[in-house]
């Protein structure tokens, strides 16, 4: 949800974005991103409405944003599934649609595969994945080849259930701002240090954190203020 205003959110409905504007609106675009890997590209002068909240995108049953970033030049479309699949995605024919639009496929996904991080990334930067078994490495994106978009990609995580895992459970751009919070399966919650994980290769199983016999569930990448 897009709110020009601080409003109060639906039920079961948070704010994944939240920018100060200025009148007039800024020059450029907003690129939506949802679970099922779906992309929109809108203009900010779709969102001069007067009024407190309105619909900004489009979503089919099920599906819900994820991250909305300002159109950056320069940059790709990077994305990394469960099943440890990554896509590094031009953007030349991401199309510019309007306010309530649905946006296009920008991932496809294998059956019963989901979309774990889908974002904007610069040529060169690392992602940092981690795993259900507590394993995790960093791999710069440009061993993912360059392609069009809604592909299959390449894959960037092995896994092995009986060692590295079953899925991907968190992927994240390398950021020096950030910092990482591991959920298990009893709920309990651990910190990981992003210096702690090293640099690899896509074919590479990674290593494994300080969280020995801990299955995951959820990794969060925090900002840390500064």
């Amino acid at each position: 949800v897009l709110l020009s205003d601080i409003t109060e959110a639906k039920k079961a409905e948070v704010p994944v974005f939240v920018l100060e504007i200025t009148d007039p609106m800024p020059q450029g675009y907003l690129l939506f991103f949802t679970h099922d890997g779906m992309i929109k590209k809108t203009a900010y002068s779709e969102y001069t409405l007067l009024k407190n909240a309105y619909q900004a995108i489009k979503l089919k049953e099920g599906d819900y944003v994820t991250s909305i970033e300002p159109d950056v030049d320069g940059t790709n479309i990077f994305a990394v599934t469960a099943q440890g699949m990554a896509l590094n995605a031009l953007k030349n024919d991401i199309p510019e649609q309007g306010r309530i639009s649905g946006g296009v496929k920008g991932i496809m996904l294998n059956d019963g595969d989901e979309v774990v991080f889908i974002g904007q990334a610069k040529p060169g930067v690392y992602a940092v994945l981690i795993t259900d078994n507590a394993y995790a490495k960093k791999v710069n994106i440009s061993e993912i080849t360059e392609t069009a978009r809604y592909k299959k990609g390449m894959k960037i995580y092995d896994l092995k259930p009986a060692t590295t895992g079953t899925k991907v459970i968190g992927a994240m751009l390398e950021n020096n701002n950030y910092e990482i919070v591991c959920e298990d399966n009893t709920g309990a919650l651990y910190c990981v240090s992003e210096d702690s994980i090293t640099e690899d290769t896509r074919g590479a199983k990674g290593s494994r954190l300080s969280l020995e016999g801990k299955v995951l569930t959820k990794a969060i990448f925090r900002k840390i203020n500064i």
